[in-house]
């Protein structure tokens, strides 16, 4: 039976040992004493520890001690076997003392029913905390947080992983709180790998467009971002072509005839036509007048917007009730125009963390899904996040540019035809 002597006042003087009143000694758990004037928590192992075989505390030397004629006072465990503490309350006569006697024996098949007892009760007890639970206790523990065991992860790892997540929950989603539990799930430092906020990431939208033809168009980034714009004439001509973006009323224009192969690149606010510069040839409008050309040309808006293609028809080409037989010239299908747009978005309400090799070696058992997975636990909803494995650590403080590269535009994908 355990029993707790708290306070044992013993004065000090100069001596290495001190028996202590009651025994057998299972454990100090605490000495408080002066030193410099000042209470002081000795410390177990530093400066003392217990002499289990002659109950006593050993003061260690190289350690602290108290000032000398001053009290230290002592908390310490002691353990009796349950038997003799029901024997000691019968008579003498009874004779129950004796080991071999017939009452002893019974005493201690009442006394092992009392001893599971208290063992139940206080594996019951340890099970409610995270710091005492063990087992399959610390398992279910972990649970109420939908938190699961690694595999081959011991007790005190889980532990702290388990009181991390709760930290976090209650810090709630936010970078810093999947920075710390992060490092706790993979037994690294938060120094260890990069999150980065709104990763740069290239996209594209390439569409096959008639003149006239519209869709809706956002750069899905944090800002405005300038683009590279691509136009390439399928089969036939493209007269004078022109985006323009009908909610900002801004015009991209080029002057002149675009033939079949021809490519025509616009950035920066500058042109080159088959790789020959054409820059005297593109025209930036603003609300109907032409504005200067400037790097940020041509743009891409952060909210959506309608854009639209244009071109000049040749007067030759046949319109509906508007056409002569000797005339016009028919086509069974128009050729459409080849419309390429890349921008590199900071994209919104996304972080990408970025995991050093090594850090994965450490972790044979965990697999890049699984990291997601924890990730795409920890972040609030609405959230987008990315995990990228990176052979060299070097690289963490480089920003990457992911690349999304759509046929069309997420944000047209069934609304428009190519």
């Amino acid at each position: 039976m355990k029993i707790v002597i708290t306070d044992e006042t013993v004065l000090y003087d100069g001596r290495d040992t001190y028996p202590l009143t009651k025994g057998p000694v299972k454990t100090i758990t605490a000495i408080k004493g002066i030193v410099k004037g000042f209470q002081y928590a000795f410390r177990k192992g530093k400066d003392f520890d217990a002499d289990k075989q002659r109950n006593s505390v050993v003061w260690l030397t190289g350690g602290l001690r108290p000032e000398e004629n001053t009290p230290f006072s002592v908390d310490y465990v002691v353990y009796t076997e349950i038997a003799d503490t029901i024997v000691e309350r019968l008579p003498m006569f009874y004779l129950a003392r004796e080991r071999n006697s017939a009452l002893y024996e019974l005493a201690s098949g009442f006394a092992n029913i009392v001893h599971d007892q208290e063992r139940d009760v206080s594996r019951l007890r340890d099970s409610r905390s995270i710091n005492s639970a063990y087992g399959r206790d610390l398992d279910l523990l972990a649970s109420t947080v939908a938190l699961g065991r690694k595999r081959d992860e011991t007790d005190e790892d889980f532990r702290s992983r388990i009181k991390s997540t709760v930290l976090g929950i209650r810090i709630g989603g936010t970078i810093e709180a999947i920075r710390t539990q992060l490092a706790s799930f993979l037994g690294a430092s938060t120094n260890d790998f990069t999150i980065v906020e709104n990763p740069p990431t290239e996209l594209q939208l390439a569409k096959n467009a008639l003149s006239g033809d519209t869709w809706p168009m956002s750069s899905r980034s944090i800002s405005d971002e300038r683009a590279m714009i691509t136009i390439s004439p399928e089969g036939g001509e493209a007269h004078d072509p022109a985006l323009i973006d009908t909610e900002a009323n801004t015009t991209i224009r080029f002057t002149g005839t675009l033939k079949k192969g021809d490519k025509l690149e616009i950035v920066n606010g500058k042109a080159r036509l088959n790789g020959v510069d054409a820059t005297g040839s593109i025209h930036f409008g603003l609300g109907g007048a032409e504005v200067k050309p400037t790097e940020d040309l041509p743009s891409i808006s952060r909210k959506e917007s309608k854009w639209e293609f244009r071109e000049r028809l040749s007067d030759a080409l046949a319109r509906f009730d508007k056409s002569k037989f000797d005339e016009n010239v028919f086509f069974k299908d128009i050729p459409p125009t080849n419309i390429s747009m890349k921008w590199t978005a900071k994209l919104l309400a996304t972080f990408e963390v970025m995991i050093p090799a090594k850090i994965m070696e450490r972790n044979a058992n965990l697999s890049k899904s699984d990291i997601e997975a924890f990730v795409n636990a920890l972040k609030a909803a609405g959230v987008r996040a990315f995990v990228k494995i990176m052979p060299d650590s070097s690289q963490l403080d480089t920003p990457r540019v992911r690349t999304d590269t759509t046929k069309e535009h997420p944000s047209i994908k069934g609304r428009m035809g190519s």
